[in-house]
């Protein structure tokens, strides 16, 4: 099963550089990077984005910050799963401290949430979390952040804790009059 994730991750990250150089480092670039960003940290932490998920960036070189605020209350209010990539750097320390405290507003503390870093790199790691914790939690740019829906779960799996966000199935096969 870890050979597995490596490869994916592995894949991922290849497809994530492989879109950028064909896109020219292009602004279209980011938006594939960011697929690839959300994709392989998603395939490292479990599955939290097996549901409705919303990817934004806290990088304000080209995305107003106020706009990229109103982004995450629509978000969190929407109980979107929240991957957030570009979540700091050394000019934006504090940005996903910003973001949680946004997010706190809307999602209990005890949120499941999920780091994974260096993603396809030397030092592949996760992390689970809550949302109460991650508060406090440094990240930089190789840092991809999760925050999940009211329904993301923290799981064990082969020893491990992992991310899962169910697709809602398991509810509607309980439901006695589906159409």
């Amino acid at each position: 099963m870890r050979k597995l994730k490596k490869a994916v991750s592995l894949m991922m990250t290849a497809a994530m550089c492989l879109s950028f150089a064909a896109c020219g480092g292009s602004a279209s670039s980011a938006s594939s990077a960011s697929s690839a960003a959300a994709s392989s940290g998603a395939a490292v932490l479990g599955a939290p984005l097996m549901h409705d998920f919303a990817v934004i960036s806290l990088s304000d070189l080209l995305t107003p910050w106020e706009t990229i605020e109103a982004r995450l209350r629509a978000a969190a209010e929407g109980d979107f799963v929240i991957c957030l990539y570009n979540p700091a750097s050394k000019k934006r320390a504090d940005y996903l401290e910003r973001a949680c405290r946004i997010l706190l507003n809307y999602k209990p503390e005890d949120t499941v949430c999920g780091l994974a870093r260096n993603v396809g790199r030397e030092g592949e790691s996760c992390q689970v979390l809550s949302l109460g914790e991650l508060l406090n939690t440094p990240a930089d740019m190789f840092t991809t952040v999760f925050i999940g829906s009211s329904q993301t779960k923290a799981v064990a799996a082969n020893g491990e804790i992992r991310m899962e966000t169910p697709r809602g199935y398991e509810k509607k096969r309980k439901t006695p009059e589906t159409p």
